[in-house]
Order: C-alpha cells, then structure tokens, then sequence
C-alpha cells in the first residue's frame, strides 16, 4: 500500500505531467522564477544592493554546489514589479559552478527598469502581476521539469496596484490588494507551483514589513504556499545577501521527499482554508 508520502509525490507528478511540455522542451529538475520587487519605495542605492545580493549569492559556493548536485539542472529567470511588470530576459540553466557565474554576470549588468517611459513600470507594487508573470513562464512549455517548480516572491511592502494597470498608477486598498494577491497564489498551487518569500523590511514612515513571515504576516497569510518564508531586515541591513543565499538554498528543492513534505504544507493550506470559509 502506498503512504501518503508517496501519494503526494504522485499527486505533484501529475499535475507536472498535466501542464505538458514541448516536443523540443528541455530537461531541467528544478524551474526557478525570481520575482523581485523594483517599486517606488526601493531607491537606487537599495536596488543596488538588493541586485548584488542576488549577484553574490549565485556566486556563493553553497548555492552552486546545491544547484550542482541536480543532474539535469535548474532553469531560472528573473522578474520584476512596480505598478506594471517586466522580464529581465536573463533566462539560463544553470548546471555547473561556471553556469551560476556567468548567471551573476548577467543579473550584474542589468540596467533598473524605468519608471517612466520607455519601460513605464511606475511606482506603486504590483506583487500580483509579478506572479502572474512568474506564472506563465512555469507553465510554458520550454522545460520538461522532473522535481518542482518554484515561484520565489520579494518585496517590501504591499500590493496596492490593479493586477494589470496600463496607466502605471491604477490604485486598490489593501483588502482589494489581498484579493489580487491570494488569486495568483491560488492559481500557482493549483499549478503544482512551490511559492516561497523573501520579505525586505521597510523602515519608513508608513509600510514596516518586520513581521511579513511570521505567523498572520502578510507573506505567510497571502503570497506563499508552504513554509519556506525568509525575513531580512532591508536590503542595507547587512544580512540582505544572506537572506538571499538561504533563500536560493531552499528553493533549490533537492529531492521528491522534499517535495512530498512541502505538499503536505500545501495540504494544510487547503484544509485551512476550508475550515475559514
């Protein structure tokens, strides 16, 4: 008889199967999106030191040698939001230390998106977007993915725009935000997507995002769908790379087992769900 273990681990297969692939789809274990926020409440100087986290850390022998242990490797690429959205069309799989460098050289000459025109990507969060975004890269058909695929969301405060804003500045309140949030986390776990968190805390005069991974945190209640919720202090705290590294580290899933047990996160989501309806 089969455990539940090994139930869900069928379950996660199917719904992979289920997206289908590409006659000419490339084989990768793992499907990373990196969803980052460039909103207006992030300067230059903390955009810089959020894109050299990311830098540093594929560049960390930690993050290289876990994406090393995959035979097929991971795909990964990386999206940004403000009120609208954008990809950075860095995509790569990365399979070998020299892979991962050349990936940090990439992320390293990215220039920042535009608030105004030619990128238009205004000021406001869109966090939705940047899933739905995230969201139709994972479940194109350019890669047969063999383990999981992740949709790894960070911001430092709220969504607060329309899901798609054209204008740049459509605005919602918070509980309309929640709404646009909650739907794309639904949508991404119906998918059999992972979503994880990395929350950035804003000490400003209106948005403190300190307790977004805690237990009723903002992350914790409506972006992510299993337990892996990294916290930092801001991106010039000192620990922002470091959050970034143990982030990368848990996204980088190392094997079914792994999957099965965040399955079971993903479980209790809907059973909690149920029981507050």
């Amino acid at each position: 008889m089969k455990t539940f273990k090994q139930m869900l681990i069928g379950v996660f297969t199917s719904v992979l199967l289920l997206a289908g692939t590409g006659a000419n789809a490339m084989i990768v274990d793992v499907q990373l999106a990196l969803v980052l926020d460039i909103s207006g409440s992030i300067d230059d100087n903390e955009y810089n030191a959020q894109m050299n986290g990311y830098v540093e850390a594929f560049k960390n022998t930690t993050v290289q040698d876990r994406i090393g242990n995959f035979s097929n490797g991971i795909a990964v690429e990386m999206f940004f939001y403000a009120s609208n959205v954008k990809v950075a069309s860095i995509e790569a799989v990365l399979k070998t230390a020299a892979d991962s460098e050349a990936f940090a050289a990439a992320i390293a000459a990215i220039t920042r998106p535009t608030v105004i025109a030619p990128d238009k990507m205004g000021l406001g969060t869109n966090i939705a977007g940047g899933m739905l975004l995230a969201y139709d890269w994972l479940t194109g058909d350019d890669f047969d993915v063999q383990i999981a695929k992740v949709m790894d969301v960070s911001g430092d405060g709220f969504q607060n725009r329309t899901l798609e804003t054209n204008d740049g500045e459509a605005q919602v309140d918070f509980a309309a935000g929640i709404l646009l949030v909650e739907a794309q986390r639904d949508q991404a776990t119906a998918a059999g997507i992972l979503v994880n968190g990395l929350a950035i805390n804003h000490d400003g005069p209106v948005d403190n995002f300190q307790d977004a991974c805690l237990d009723d945190g903002y992350y914790i209640d409506h972006v992510i769908n299993n337990n892996v919720c990294v916290q930092s202090e801001g991106f010039l705290s000192g620990d922002f790379e470091n959050a970034v590294i143990d982030k990368l580290v848990q996204d980088i899933v190392p094997e079914p087992a792994t999957l099965a047990l965040l399955g079971l996160g993903m479980v209790g989501l809907s059973l909690r769900k149920r029981k507050s309806a």
